[in-house]
């Protein structure tokens, strides 16, 4: 629409990164894990649409508590059943406590995510019974430390108490996963999105080959804007020092058919 000159530099023989299907005996998934659309801009779902089908399928998420399978985000009427009165109440005064940082009202002090760490932050927003069972362990094996070493500045977008009754991970009003039964995919979508990009992927390019054709020619070469979306390490070099990662190991399996292999497409295991 804007004429824009576009260059993708992708590392990979096949761009889109993560975000790609693989295929197994005929069971189309994901080798990189789940990743759902979700979205409250009308524009940019009927965007995607336009390139290729989707389901109206709403992503939940279950995780192994007390014996129990309990949905995640924490739901106040299963805390209740689970915990007892007690806890449950606990649990809303908290919740009711942690809408809006910065702000007192009716007496109360709202909850100032980027003055604490993880822990703290989570033992004020639930009891610290739910903190031990869902969060504690969890955070720990995730991230490799314990949770009081960890800032709370990204708390509130993972961690989060349910009122409403709401068990939807994602509260956007648009969301679905590509349709494989009407062919879509999420190569499919990214073919669109990228429409007319020049593509260099052939040199096997490194963030360093980058900036070496940005700096080499810079009368063929001058964007308005750059997006980068290497790993930091790449990106700062030895800047920041050596950086903290924490990985994840996948394993696929082909499940014989039956009509449900879990009970739910993620379960997690505090």
């Amino acid at each position: 629409q804007h004429d824009c000159s576009v260059h993708v530099f992708e590392k990979e023989k096949q761009w889109g990164g993560l975000l790609r299907s693989a295929e197994m005996e005929g069971v189309i998934y994901e080798p990189h894990g789940t990743h759902v659309v979700h979205t409250d801009d009308e524009e940019v779902w009927d965007l995607f649409n336009t390139f290729t089908a989707f389901n109206d399928y709403k992503h939940s998420v279950l995780t192994m508590v007390r014996g129990e399978l309990l949905n995640w985000p924490i739901q106040l009427e299963q805390v209740e059943l689970v915990y007892g009165r007690r806890v449950a109440k606990e649990l809303k005064i908290k919740a009711e406590m942690t809408n809006i940082p910065h702000i007192t009202r009716d007496g109360k002090l709202y909850v100032d995510p980027t003055s604490m760490d993880f822990e703290s932050w989570c033992l004020r927003i639930m009891p610290k019974e739910v903190y031990e069972d869902f969060v504690s362990p969890y955070t720990e094996k995730q991230w490799g430390m314990h949770p009081s070493k960890l800032a709370a500045s990204f708390a509130p977008k993972r961690v989060q108490v349910r009122t409403d009754g709401d068990k939807r991970l994602f509260q956007d009003k648009f969301q679905g996963f590509p349709d494989a039964t009407r062919g879509g995919s999420y190569e499919e979508l990214l073919r669109g999105l990228f429409g007319r990009a020049r593509f260099h992927h052939k040199w096997k390019m490194t963030l360093d080959r980058v900036r070496d054709e940005l700096t080499r020619h810079p009368s063929a070469w001058r964007p308005e804007i750059v997006v980068v979306t290497a790993p930091l390490d790449d990106f700062c070099r030895t800047v920041l020092g050596k950086l903290d990662w924490r990985g994840l190991t996948f394993s696929h399996q082909y499940v014989e058919p039956v009509n449900f292999a879990q009970v739910g497409t993620v379960i997690n295991w505090p």
